[in-house]
């Protein structure tokens, strides 16, 4: 960044004049006819936001992550931060209309909804798309409404109000994309379907096979457990049940022949039922009940280390 830039405020006002900017505030700002265009792209993403380039008329062309795109009248850009942008250059009668959003505000608008901020960044993967007429109207709806609310007087909902619209228009955006890009986009599919193979993993080891449901887990990665199936055996070579019933084995393995604790607090601490409910799980998948299972497990173990001993090995 260059020197002197200690904030937004500060380098929309090197950049811009007040008539231009419509609305600003430390997570958010919209303008209109940027006559620096080049300069104020390159400086603005070094700043911890999402900006979205709406061409309106004109043309731009600009290197994403050493790609060359080319942004045209009736097209939409998304930088969501997590490139590195150059070169942008533009003709002589572009015209468009700048939104910046900050991260901390997108993940204020969104905090539990992770598949709404996967998507969102998966879009720096197909940053440009062409939009439709009604596309088109239908933003420009939105940028009406946003234009009435920052230049009237300003009341005291009007900061709830103006969150709504954007958690709106986000919305709009991720459906604009999902419909027009995301379906034909192997790597987005791929990243996807990693990403929740990854967060389902890390959620089994943190509930410590509390919960043995896959609706459980993917409702907590808001996808349906059909996808989570689907992904997971894609990602990991094993159902998420598979996974489930492994994990949980493990554990009741672990407090047979690493504890004292009894088949009561056993079932206690992995929330099973009941105590028959435990015993035909361990018969089923350790083939034979827990206690007989600890039993021959410490036998085993004394015969072992007998062994070990008697070959002076230990």
């Amino acid at each position: 960044m260059e020197k002197g830039y200690k904030s937004l405020q500060h380098l929309l006002d090197k950049n811009l004049s007040k008539d231009n900017v419509v609305y600003l505030t430390d997570d958010l700002f919209i303008t209109d006819n940027i006559s620096h265009i080049p300069h104020l792209a390159q400086e603005l993403l070094h700043i911890d936001m999402s900006i979205y380039v709406i061409c309106k008329d004109g043309h731009m062309c600009v290197t994403i992550d050493n790609k060359e795109h080319h942004v045209c009248s009736s097209s939409i850009l998304i930088c969501t931060g997590l490139q590195v942008v150059s070169n942008a250059m533009v003709s002589t009668d572009f015209k468009c209309s700048i939104v910046g959003l900050s991260h901390h505000k997108l993940i204020e608008l969104f905090p539990n909804d992770k598949e709404v901020l996967t998507d969102f960044m998966l879009i720096k993967e197909n940053p440009i798309m062409q939009l439709s007429e009604e596309d088109v109207h239908l933003l420009n709806l939105y940028k009406g409404i946003f234009d009435a609310k920052c230049r009237g007087d300003k009341l005291k909902l009007d900061n709830i109000i103006l969150d709504k619209l954007l958690y709106a228009v986000i919305y709009e955006l991720i459906q604009l994309f999902a419909r027009n890009v995301l379906p034909h986009s192997d790597t987005l599919t791929y990243m996807k379907g990693h990403l929740y193979g990854q967060e389902f993993l890390s959620l089994l080891a943190e509930d410590k096979c509390h919960h043995r449901k896959v609706e459980y887990y993917a409702d907590k990665l808001c996808i349906t457990p059909r996808y989570l199936s689907i992904v997971c055996q894609k990602e990991t070579g094993k159902t998420p049940s598979e996974w489930i019933r492994e994990k949980t084995v493990g554990h009741i393995r672990h407090y047979l022949l690493n504890t004292t604790l009894s088949v009561k607090e056993i079932c206690s601490a992995l929330d099973f039922p009941n105590s028959s409910f435990l015993c035909k799980f361990t018969k089923k998948h350790l083939g034979m009940p827990p206690l007989e299972y600890r039993q021959n497990g410490t036998q085993l173990a004394e015969n072992t280390k007998k062994l070990l001993t008697d070959n002076n090995v230990v």
